[in-house]
């Protein structure tokens, strides 16, 4: 008996280890696989004709998708082993929607002119005038009278009401600058507090840290293949030039076959792209890793969960 229940354990103990095993296996698949992706894109002179594809493969292809936009539609598809998703049908449906109230619209704007051209057809019929007697003239005269006066005496109400508006508008006016000073003075406050908190010894150290981690991690995983020509300009010279200092700021890293004119005078989009590269879930652990284990950062975090505006920055416990 006491042979039975050892061999029992013993392959209890070994289904144990291979669920542990196969666990380890599986997590060491999902952190060094590579998260492949790729994506290019043409447009010619405007924003409308803009065509770009791309797509990303996960786990040796058992995921997988892509996305599209042509023709001002966005589409996607995103597979996992057999299970499939997609807004194929649902774009399909709207347009379809959109052709039959187009139809629709084109029927009623038909039913509204022939209605039109009907009326048109019509000749209007004119009466005589009715001849006036005296005993009408009389009346009319009293009625003139009668509106003189009330028309006076609605001018006095109105004098009078107008008074009173004028004292009730300077009055809303009054509490409405008020108002408007108090939020002023409350977002001042909080500036001030938020400023405080960012400015920090701490805080600011924390966020060294995190900018430098997240240099090394775009240096390792910036897209090995950047191929294009791009011609771009916006309305506004200034936005031409904010857009043109971000694209030099990763230049060096991507730059190498990328050509990159701009266009200060002219609304302007032209050229195509073709980015391709790879990137692995276990560089971003590590990075989370590096940061969880800096004394600042876990301080930061603390903070940022207890920061508050109305206890006028940190919480006490």
């Amino acid at each position: 008996m006491l042979h039975v229940i050892l061999f029992i354990l013993k392959l209890i103990g070994y289904l144990i280890l291979g669920i542990i095993v196969l666990l380890a296996l599986m997590l060491i698949t999902v952190l060094l696989s590579p998260f492949c992706y790729q994506a290019r894109g043409k447009c010619d002179k405007e924003i409308k004709n803009l065509d770009v594809h791309g797509s990303f493969t996960y786990l040796f292809h058992l995921i997988s998708g892509e996305i599209n936009y042509k023709k001002e539609q966005f589409t996607w598809k995103i597979r996992i082993a057999w299970i499939q998703k997609s807004n194929i049908a649902e774009t399909t449906d709207v347009k379809k929607e959109n052709v039959k109230k187009s139809d629709v619209l084109q029927s009623d704007n038909d039913k509204i002119l022939t209605a039109m051209e009907e009326k048109e057809g019509e000749q209007p019929i004119h009466k005589p005038k009715a001849v006036v007697s005296e005993t009408k003239e009389e009346h009319v005269q009293e009625e003139t009278t009668s509106e003189k006066k009330a028309e006076i005496k609605s001018k006095k109400e109105k004098k009078s009401s107008l008074y009173e508006r004028a004292v009730s508008k300077l009055r809303t006016l009054r509490c409405t600058v008020q108002k408007v000073c108090d939020k002023i003075k409350l977002l001042i406050q909080k500036k001030n507090i938020l400023m405080a908190f960012i400015t920090e010894e701490t805080h600011v150290a924390a966020l060294k840290k995190l900018i430098c981690e997240l240099k090394k991690l775009l240096k390792k995983y910036c897209p090995k293949k950047v191929e294009g020509d791009i011609h771009f300009g916006f309305e506004e010279p200034d936005l031409t030039g904010k857009v043109l200092a971000v694209l030099g700021m990763i230049y060096p890293l991507v730059g190498e076959h990328l050509n990159i004119s701009p266009d200060f005078e002219k609304s302007v989009l032209d050229g195509r792209l073709f980015i391709k590269g790879k990137i692995r879930i276990s560089s971003i652990v590590k990075m989370a890793w590096n940061l969880i284990w800096t004394k600042n950062v876990r301080i930061t975090i603390g903070d940022i969960r207890k920061f508050s505006f109305d206890e006028g920055g940190v919480q006490n416990g």
